[in-house]
């Protein structure tokens, strides 16, 4: 079929047939068909999940951010050359590196084999987590955090929760750690009771309402857990849990070098899983800070619990819905962000600590021969990546500032 590609009803027409037909194609072309942008051809990245072999050369390509728009593909050959914006790279390497940022396992570009960025099994984060996206600062960030939900409420719940929960130790803080609970029916026209008086019990006996001070002041202290042993024999005595994943929506509320708070909301069942209660929704914050091995500690676990009215679950379904349409922007997610996710101790913006940082910026300032602030902002732009900091200094020299350089 002859069709014209260019015109976006089209090229969704088309993209419906092959999500019908041929979702699983591992080679498709795009060439010469004069796209000037790749808006509603980036539709494959949620149709055909396996093309390998991707053809978009001689098309009308200008912007860069457009090839973007097809990370998450595992695209391993790519054909990209008659485009406009291949032009604009005067060296090899930059047009490498901007090739590998969306298709880090791509090894053969325009024909010539080149050293893939990522080897390896894949991972698609995106199929792994079934809930909603809310607000991410960057994809690092996101792996970071839904990774640690997921594997914080595999331990929580169960029937064999009560158990497992202790060795929730290992999340927190040994020393600097605090848990706390609060329940309480959020306001509604009605009032509604609990549907297990047990697990209401047993709420009670460790919740701690700010609203209500006068009932907490006398055993404050006693409400509240320290330290990681502490709550997690805290967390063992609370009642069985089963938390609905498909209906978590996670925001980031804070993000510095040492500190990142993160909120987890949704819905839950809890008590005796068998007699199918009634669901509760709980909110959950928690802030934590980057230690060695990969990991995190928490340093503050705030969970907030009340029943789920229908008035509440008319609330929180619109929020669903609106972090539907939030979560469809939010930056797909690579095999090579994946593949280099770790905070390794740096902190969570990817900082080096002062002594390291200061020597690479000194390094920096001797081969640009910037000033220092100036190579700072180098190095930070590129993300402490002090190779790839060399090339983009030497790729955008001549539109550099003329303060920039030392006197």
């Amino acid at each position: 079929m002859l069709m014209n590609l260019t015109k976006g009803n089209v090229m969704l027409t088309v993209l419906d047939h092959i999500d019908d037909k041929y979702g699983n194609i591992v080679s498709l072309s795009l060439a010469n068909n004069r796209l000037r942008h790749l808006d509603y051809a980036s539709a494959l990245v949620s149709i055909a999940k396996f093309v390998k072999e991707l053809d978009l050369s001689h098309n009308h390509i200008t912007a860069e951010k457009d090839l973007e728009k097809f990370a998450g593909l595992p695209v391993e050959k790519l054909f990209f050359e008659g485009n406009p914006v291949v032009e604009t790279f005067t060296q090899k390497s930059a047009y490498i590196s901007y090739i590998h940022k969306t298709f880090p396992r791509c090894y053969l570009m325009d024909g010539v084999e080149v050293e893939p960025l990522v080897t390896g099994p894949e991972v698609n984060i995106n199929e792994v987590m079934p809930f909603r996206a809310g607000y991410y600062p960057n994809a690092q960030i996101r792996v970071l955090v839904e990774q640690f939900v997921m594997s914080f409420f595999e331990l929580y719940d169960g029937k064999d929760g009560q158990r497992t929960r202790r060795s929730l130790h290992n999340a927190y803080d040994s020393d600097a750690s605090i848990f706390t609970l609060t329940v309480k029916n959020l306001s509604g026209s009605n009032f509604q009771r609990h549907h297990n008086d047990d697990c209401y019990r047993q709420y009670v006996q460790l919740s701690h309402n700010v609203l209500e001070q006068e009932h907490f002041s006398r055993n404050r202290a006693a409400r509240q857990a320290r330290g990681a042993m502490d709550i997690a024999v805290a967390l063992s005595k609370l009642p069985t849990t089963h938390h609905m994943k498909e209906t978590f929506i996670v925001d980031v509320y804070m993000l510095t070098n040492e500190l990142l708070g993160f909120t987890v909301q949704g819905l839950f069942l809890d008590g005796d899983l068998t007699q199918e209660p009634s669901p509760n929704y709980f909110s959950r914050s928690f802030l934590v800070s980057p230690r060695e091995n990969d990991s995190v500690a928490v340093l503050s676990d705030q969970l907030f619990i009340s029943t789920a009215s229908v008035e509440r679950l008319e609330k929180f379904k619109k929020l669903y819905d609106q972090s539907i349409v939030n979560g469809a922007a939010v930056e797909q997610i690579s095999a090579v962000q994946i593949a280099q996710i770790g905070v390794n101790g740096i902190g969570f913006d990817g900082a080096p600590p002062p002594e390291t940082r200061k020597a690479m910026t000194d390094a920096m300032c001797q081969f640009s021969g910037m000033i220092a602030p100036y190579s700072e902002k180098c190095l930070a732009d590129c993300n402490w990546n002090f190779d790839f900091a060399c090339a983009k200094f030497t790729e955008i020299k001549a539109s550099i500032p003329i303060e920039a350089f030392a006197q």
